[in-house]
């Protein structure tokens, strides 16, 4: 029988391990509530450290919730005294937008945990007086809801520290006999259960973790890969300076991992069958590609998490899934989600903000977070040359409402016709948007 030596050649050093395989836990194990000296913990109903690993784990739900965040309160806001749309601004306006300003990123913070995990929470800090004078982020992936007396105080842990807050009570403040400052909870409507909000990607959870294990498998097999070519040397002795000089060569040519191949099989057999002669035979060998089976997988995956954030693949970077229709009806998806997914969430911020600048004692000034814009380009630099040629506004005051610095005029001031124009502008805006809207009814 001939005998038959077989070895690998390849740089095992340059072949790099698999390091994206992440132990993860779907869903708590934990009852929903637990007795504990006088006092109830109540248990979110998913295992908050696997939503945030979730999030650092999928690029495209990680994206879709900071876009959502970012884009609820990023574009600014609007004070407004829904009694008198001409008030100019006064003491307490300043108040107001001082405190905005100073709390976006506690804000964004307090949306972002909103996203990822269902649950957002902000901690609010009395002055002296009893007015709302700070407030601040607290992590949702750290809080606990604890009921005492029927109360749904919160509990956040930090390193081993226990903080306890009450719940936020407004005008209506009493100072808590034990000192403790008040926290809003902004949850998102859970059916299942009644202490906390669920995430709206909840749907998607599986495909995040199909997605894994795709992008895992397919690490595994760039870094344990079968040989790529058979070189099969018969009539040879094992000696053979020539086994030595193929090893060198392949090793030192294809061994590494920015060359061509990985790894070659080579087959040595003694003795030829019939009395041949030497032979030296490379055959290529041939693999079963899968990799248009997992573009396909992830891309619907991809597909199913960023619908269950219910965003366009657009606002995400996205352009090949998105490129179905021409460029309306791009902006109609663009608007649709405007006003599903955005215009709800900042008016329900609005709302807590506002109840916060009622505890400041500010109830003559309300909050208004500003919508995103999604227009046209093309369609606003005409809209706006019309109006300079026009003669309505000047160009300083259409290269401002354009993004671009404006060119200062004699006096270093924009003249009074540019910011007349401004309430003019918006004017033209609506009568456009109003002809967008009814232009099927107009014959």
């Amino acid at each position: 029988m001939t005998k038959v030596k077989a070895t690998v050649i390849a740089k095992d050093g340059n072949i790099p391990t698999n390091k994206s395989s992440i132990p993860l836990n779907k869903e708590s194990k934990q009852t929903d509530v637990e007795n504990r000296q006088n006092e109830l913990i109540v248990v979110p109903p998913y295992d908050v450290s696997a939503l945030a690993t979730l999030f650092n784990m999928n690029a495209y739900h990680k994206r879709c919730c900071l876009v959502k965040a970012g884009i609820t309160v990023r574009p600014g806001f609007t004070l407004y005294d829904p009694d008198d749309a001409a008030k100019q601004p006064d003491d307490d306006h300043t108040r107001a937008s001082e405190f905005l300003e100073a709390n976006v990123e506690e804000l964004h913070n307090f949306v972002l945990d909103y996203e990822v995990f269902g649950n957002g929470f902000l901690e609010v800090v009395r002055n002296g007086k009893g007015e709302v004078a700070e407030i601040y982020h607290i992590g949702a992936k750290d809080s606990f809801i604890r009921i005492i007396d029927k109360v749904r105080t919160l509990r956040e842990q930090i390193n081993g520290a226990l903080i306890y807050y009450v719940p936020y009570m407004g005008t209506r403040y009493q100072a808590d006999k034990d000192n403790r400052h008040e926290y809003i909870h902004w949850k998102n409507y859970n059916p299942e259960n009644r202490y906390y909000g669920a995430p709206e990607y909840t749907g998607a959870i599986s495909a995040m973790y199909l997605d894994e294990s795709a992008k895992t498998y397919n690490t595994n097999r760039f870094s344990d890969p079968v040989p790529e070519t058979l070189i099969a040397l018969a009539g040879m002795s094992e000696d053979s300076e020539n086994e030595e000089a193929i090893k060198r060569f392949f090793t030192g040519n294809f061994g590494d991992k920015d060359k061509a191949g990985r790894k070659a099989l080579l087959l040595q057999f003694e003795d030829l069958v019939g009395g041949l002669k030497e032979k030296l035979v490379i055959e290529k060998l041939e693999r079963d590609n899968k990799d248009a089976a997992f573009r396909g997988l992830r891309t619907d995956n991809r597909e199913e998490i960023i619908s269950a954030h219910g965003l366009s693949p657009r606002l995400v970077g996205l352009e090949s899934i998105s490129k179905l229709g021409g460029g309306g009806e791009v902006r109609e998806q663009l608007k649709l989600v405007n006003e599903i997914v955005f215009i709800p969430r900042k008016n329900q911020l609005s709302r807590i903000v506002n109840s916060l600048l009622a505890g400041m004692g500010i109830t003559n000034w309300k909050v208004k977070f500003n919508n995103f814009e999604f227009a046209n380009a093309v369609d606003d630099a005409t809209f706006y040359s019309t109006m300079v040629t026009s003669g309505i506004i000047t160009p300083e005051f259409a290269a401002q409402e354009m993004g671009y610095p404006a060119q200062e005029e004699q006096g270093g001031e924009i003249t009074k016709s540019a910011k007349d124009g401004k309430e003019l502008v918006k004017i033209f805006k609506s009568i456009r948007r109003a002809l967008e809207e009814n232009m099927d009814n107009i014959q």
